[in-house]
């Protein structure tokens, strides 16, 4: 299993993009609804990151003032089911008592967790505490992407369910696959294993539990290597890492498969003729 956090890729992909994070994010949200459960208001003039910055503000203001399990329950249903999209999610509340006690005891206990409703649990968590990051299967697909175009196959960031079908026009971990297939880790012999499958996956994927650590890693080491290339809009209250995160999501369905459509062409065109 890959261990090394390699934080490059990122960092030079998103190095002359950063600056117009404000143009790339494109989340649009109800504005009525939003004032209605932070209580505070919207400009509709201001870029939708900075309205996500506020909108986050006020929810984890709210949330640490208080320890009534209702208000906690309905600040992560509107985020998660009205904001995040993640629709039909009949394990809520059980996602936030467990997320909430486990948030309780610190950030260690979030080096090794199950990626059992991520998409859930990570946007609730992201409101209590600022070092927590949203992970979903955009988010997660924009790194892989990233990763693959730079030729850094060795670290698959594993996908929650839910991927758009525009996301699923190409399936990322097949393209992992492929420079195991003709470098020879991946081979006919393995091929005769009863779980070939699970353990061909051990050499490129990050193991599920580990995934949430790595990806907070990932973040960091690089919102540290942009710092200088952070937007230049003083009233933007999210951290580097935030700001990262938001890219990734935004561009998942646009720039990034945009870039990686460009790129797989780029190499069919330079490939020999066989």
């Amino acid at each position: 299993m890959p261990s090394m956090i390699n934080a490059q890729p990122l960092t030079e992909y998103l190095r002359p993009l950063l600056k117009d994070a404000e143009v790339y994010y494109d989340w649009p949200f109800n504005l009525a609804r939003a004032e209605e459960v932070s209580g505070v208001s919207f400009s509709e003039g201001d870029s939708w990151l900075y309205k996500l910055s506020i909108l986050k503000s006020a929810l984890s203001e709210q949330l640490r003032n208080s320890e009534d399990p209702t208000l906690h329950l309905k600040v992560a249903k509107y985020f998660i089911s009205e904001w995040g999209g993640v629709a039909g999610n009949k394990q809520l509340e059980r996602i936030v008592e467990t997320t909430r006690l486990r948030a309780e005891k610190g950030k260690a206990y979030f080096d090794d967790i199950s990626m059992d409703g991520i998409s859930s649990w990570s946007k609730y968590l992201t409101l209590l505490h600022d070092w927590a990051p949203i992970y979903d299967s955009r988010v997660s697909y924009s790194i892989n992407v990233i990763n693959f175009m730079a030729g850094n196959t060795s670290q698959f960031y594993a996908m929650p369910a839910g991927r758009s079908p525009r996301l699923n026009l190409i399936d990322i971990e097949t393209l992992f696959v492929l420079p195991l297939v003709t470098k020879g880790r991946i081979n006919e012999q393995h091929l005769q294993h009863p779980h070939f499958s699970a353990r061909s996956k051990k050499i490129f994927h990050i193991a599920a539990d580990k995934t949430y650590s790595a990806y907070i890693k990932l973040l960091d080491e690089t919102a540290l290597n942009l710092a200088n290339e952070m937007p230049s809009n003083p009233k933007l209250n999210l951290s580097g890492r935030h700001i990262i995160e938001a890219m990734l999501f935004a561009m998942a369905p646009t720039k990034i498969l945009s870039d990686l459509m460009s790129h797989l062409a780029k190499s069919a065109n330079t490939s020999p003729i066989r």
